[in-house]
């Protein structure tokens, strides 16, 4: 059986504030497999090459580059931190995303 989502958003990223989403992000937070920490799972839409996703759990430090389609995966974070912090890169360009808080999603971005 699938490991059960615990957390799922959505983030939008504009090239400005009040301008048009540019892309999607769409993560969901679930238990591991193999029931040792957390696994982060998801895409970017539409694809963006050259494109890495930065993760923080804790002192944990995680940068993975989606695949060709968007889609990204970053297993066993630690399961006993307030918050993941979520960050894209482009370039010489960091987009904050937001965080996830192991209660609760939050972000202005977020829908």
């Amino acid at each position: 059986a699938a490991p059960a989502v615990a957390r799922r958003a959505l983030f939008e990223i504009r090239s400005t504030p009040r301008g048009p989403v540019r892309h999607h992000v769409d993560v969901r937070l679930q238990q591991s497999a193999e029931g040792r920490g957390l696994d982060l799972v998801g895409e970017l839409l539409p694809p963006l090459a050259g494109t890495r996703l930065e993760v923080r759990a804790g002192r944990t430090r995680r940068e993975v580059r989606p695949g060709p389609e968007g889609d990204f995966a970053v297993r066993r974070l630690p399961a006993n931190v307030a918050e993941l912090r979520l960050a894209l890169r482009h370039g010489s360009r960091t987009i904050l995303l937001g965080s996830l808080e192991m209660g609760v999603a939050s972000r202005e971005t977020e829908r």
